[in-house]
């Protein structure tokens, strides 16, 4: 394996490729067989000035230089970038390779670790920061930091959040006609300053991380949440606490949300909405549907059948209190990161 990561790298010059530019290889030896396509290069350290250098990897992968296990990698990479930016080009799989191998790096310069993380978590990551590789690396490891801290038992637990679990706010229904596992949020039953804000911002947690759990068997691993805003008052409308929301979001589920349908909002909404949105992000704010209440049967049935749509928004099914929901792996063992080595 050594010699012929070698001689990928003396072959960047040679008429195979069209890269012409120069390069350098800091690297005597790779000793793994098995090595990943993104471990070699991130081990050669090969600098171009130009990037066709993707052309020269993308011809040597083909000549059959580079192992089987990066092509079942890459199958699952361009399953990520077709996700994310409807193309269907080799380039750009390649360019979104570059960008991981890179953030990796960054990853650990931040005081994170990449070792174990697969490459969809890190995409997730990518696109949330609008594909910064900076930013998305710094976002990763301030999420790895935070995960360890306010999770130290790898989950939340019921007891931890049991006020919030008896307002009844939220619940998990059924799948969209994509497979995505579907979650209720019934703003009603938020009573504003009368709530223990950090038991609040636990019941955040507890409920995106059972719900996403299961959508580890969803195509793309996303949710759909509909946000029922019917019938909130003023004691319901608690600006900080749609804040933190999304802010939990933004920072540590990104792209793990496919669309907020907001349904029902009252006038009274509108206020209340002027001050939040300006903490949402632009990645996210395309997320955000907001559904006019004569609309709202129409728009939830054409990406959610009538059995799995909640009588309460057109549909068949009862709503399922997400205490009640029984998740296969739910709650998980502990997840621990590995230090850096």
């Amino acid at each position: 394996m050594a010699a012929q990561v070698h001689a990928v790298c003396a072959n960047i010059h040679s008429p195979c490729c069209s890269y012409s530019g120069p390069a350098r290889c800091r690297s005597t030896t790779v000793t793994s067989g098995g090595a990943a396509l993104r471990d070699s290069v991130k081990s050669l350290q090969c600098s171009t000035a130009s990037s066709s250098f993707s052309s020269c990897v993308r011809t040597h992968r083909q000549s059959g230089l580079f192992p089987a296990r990066r092509i079942v990698e890459r199958t699952v990479l361009r399953r990520s970038v077709e996700n994310s930016v409807e193309v269907d080009s080799e380039e750009i799989v390649d360019s979104f390779e570059e960008s991981l191998i890179r953030m990796r790096e960054l990853v650990d310069l931040a005081g994170g670790t990449s070792k174990g993380v697969d490459d969809a978590s890190l995409m997730r990551f990518l696109k949330g920061s609008s594909l910064n590789v900076d930013e998305a690396a710094k976002a990763f490891a301030k999420h790895q930091q935070w995960e360890t801290s306010f999770k130290p038992k790898g989950f939340i637990s019921e007891v931890e959040i049991a006020n919030e679990l008896n307002a009844k706010k939220s619940y998990l229904q059924g799948r969209d006609k994509q497979g995505r596992p579907i979650c209720v949020i019934l703003a009603r039953n938020h009573t504003a300053n009368k709530e223990d804000f950090d038991e609040f911002r636990r019941f955040i947690v507890y409920s995106m991380d059972k719900i996403l759990t299961a959508a580890s068997d969803s195509t793309d691993g996303k949710i759909n949440c509909i946000i029922d805003l019917e019938g909130l008052g003023f004691k319901n409308l608690d600006s900080k606490a749609f804040i933190a929301g999304f802010d939990m979001y933004q920072s540590h589920y990104p792209e793990r949300i496919e669309r907020f349908y907001m349904v029902n909002a009252p006038l009274i909404f509108n206020g209340l909405w002027k001050v939040v949105r300006s903490f949402i992000n632009e990645t996210t704010s395309k997320k955000i549907v907001f559904v006019d209440k004569k609309k709202a049967q129409e728009t939830l049935l054409s990406v959610i059948d009538a059995d799995q749509l909640p009588k309460e928004y057109g549909g068949t099914a009862d709503l399922v209190l997400l205490q009640d929901a029984f998740v296969p792996g739910w709650p998980p063992a502990k997840q621990e990161f590995s230090s850096l080595d």
